[in-house]
């Protein structure tokens, strides 16, 4: 539901309290307890919010503590936040949301993409033998999900000798080009996409790529990472792959250290984004582990 108040300042504190209430009865919620509003009242005013973000956060805190609380042997609620998105930034902070890690945008392209012969489709009859790989290669990290592992039967392997080495998920993307914020990033998206060379792959104000996760790769086959996600496009008949990962996880050091990402990294730069989680009923030593290890992130919550 949408809430809208003209304005709010403290000599109109009691009139905008009456509104609010009367607004959450209506849409179905339960009343806040006066003494938990009147707490974010004066926090509110501490970040000079606007009353429909207040409304809203004070809403949504107390209907996610009341939902999620219910849990006593603790749980968390996780988002990604652009750094320069101030307003949901400050919103999460308020919630007692934190920063645990920092999420990097890669940007892979080749304007020729190859298919190496060694890359293929998984077989059904391997699906299981993959799991395993990636639940060892991913042991350390936070958040591994593998529900989104195989959607599509878009998983691709690098084989040597019959032996499966490295994998990637490859998920074909587009995306509507409205804005992106920077003089270089407007100058290449509006201006240099144009010309002969970078028109004929890439289509003015769409952004047709591979969203890449789930990477992995036996130890001393990291050099197979590179021409998997060119065969990736290749397959797919696109020129660029995007994949996001935590700054702190090897996988980002391997990726980077390869070098060669291709042009595309070089002009664009990404909106720089946090790993925000609220934990609700953990202790300090629980909470220091998702701080301190590498995040795991899915195509899917980005795109």
């Amino acid at each position: 539901f949408y809430l809208q108040f003209l304005s709010v300042n403290n000599e109109n504190k009691e009139t905008f309290e009456e509104q609010l209430k009367s607004a959450i009865e209506n849409a179905g919620f339960e009343i806040m307890p006066d003494d938990e509003f009147e707490k974010w009242w004066q926090e509110s005013q501490e970040y000079h919010m606007t009353a429909e973000a207040m409304a809203t956060q004070v809403i949504t805190e107390y209907q996610l503590d009341k939902d999620l609380d219910i849990d006593q042997s603790g749980c968390l609620v996780y988002a990604y936040v652009e750094r320069e998105n101030l307003r949901s930034w400050d919103f999460t902070e308020m919630i007692g949301f934190e920063t645990v890690g920092r999420i990097n945008t890669s940007f892979f392209s080749r304007f020729n993409p190859k298919k190496d012969p060694h890359v293929q489709s998984l077989d059904e009859v391997d699906k299981q033998h993959i799991l395993t790989e990636l639940r060892e290669f991913y042991k350390e990290y936070t958040f591994f999900a593998e529900q989104n592992i195989f959607f599509d039967d878009n998983y691709l392997v690098w084989k040597v000798d019959g032996e499966i080495v490295a994998g990637c998920q490859a998920n074909p993307e587009v995306w509507k080009l409205v804005d992106y914020p920077g003089f270089f990033n407007k100058l290449f998206l509006k201006v240099l996409i144009r010309l002969p060379i970078l028109s004929r792959r890439f289509d003015p104000g769409y952004l047709k790529f591979i969203a890449i996760e789930g990477i992995w790769h036996k130890e001393g086959y990291e050099n197979c990472l590179l021409p998997l996600f060119e065969s990736a496009c290749s397959l797919h008949n696109l020129y660029l792959a995007i994949i996001w990962l935590d700054e702190k996880s090897p996988l980002f050091t391997t990726i980077h250290q390869l070098g060669k990402l291709g042009i595309i990294n070089r002009f664009i730069k990404p909106a720089q984004g946090d790993i925000r989680v609220k934990f609700i009923n953990w202790g300090e030593q629980d909470k220091n582990y998702y701080h301190e290890q590498p995040a795991y992130i899915s195509c899917f919550d980005m795109t």
